[in-house]
């Protein structure tokens, strides 16, 4: 279900603005270990990893605004490029990002990973505690069950987002972008400017599903 998520976002990227990106996988590891970082407690469950201890919450939100700023960041390459051309510059970031998490062995956890903190919200845990045997019509709903039906929560309203996204004014520049960028910048739509737009909000999508 989170990799429905994820793909609304490159749905519109891709598919609504005609830009290639394959650096979706980046940038969902971006929001996967910001969120294990924020809401890690220092020293918590491993000594050699570090955290912030944040409250999940504001975890969640940093991995997603954290994978944000990636895409702001690369912003300006994006709304230069398009085609193949794009597509290998996105493909470094994937490079470069293996490289960087694998090596940053206190935040990351190296080539093993890290434990990221249950998520919680207003006291009800996403995991197989707090509450413990947790049977919905006599059906177990343990964390994979939890998690399941958050992430569809959050996918009908990733959805909204992009429908009422399309309707509108910068919904229809992007589409123009994709069809006919050259009439597009002659009627005044900021071509460079919605390519970065998408870009953006395409990675914030990826960093929501990493969470």
């Amino acid at each position: 279900m989170a990799a429905a998520v994820g793909a609304v976002g490159l749905t519109l990227l891709t598919g609504v603005t005609g830009q290639l990106s394959l650096a979706h996988a980046f940038f969902l590891a971006i929001g996967t270990y910001s969120y294990a970082y924020l809401s890690g407690e220092p020293g918590g469950q491993a000594v050699q990893f570090g955290g912030l201890g944040l409250h999940p919450v504001l975890g969640a939100i940093g991995g997603v605004l954290a994978a944000g700023v990636a895409g702001l960041l690369f912003s300006p390459i994006a709304s230069r490029l398009r085609g193949i051309y794009l597509g290998v510059a996105s493909l470094s970031l994937v490079l470069i990002g293996q490289h960087v998490l694998f090596n940053w062995d206190t935040v990351t956890g190296g080539f093993n990973g890290r434990p990221a903190e249950p998520f919680s919200l207003v006291g009800f845990e996403f995991s197989n505690e707090s509450p413990e045997n947790l049977f919905v019509l006599d059906v177990p709903f343990g964390k994979n069950e939890r998690l399941w039906y958050l992430f569809l929560v959050i996918l009908v309203l990733a959805c909204l987002f992009a429908r009422n996204l399309l309707r509108s004014r910068p919904g229809r520049a992007l589409q123009m972008v994709r069809d006919r960028e050259v009439a597009a910048s002659v009627m005044g739509v900021g071509v460079a400017r919605y390519k970065a737009y998408a870009f953006v909000l395409s990675s914030l999508y990826a960093g929501l599903a990493g969470v």
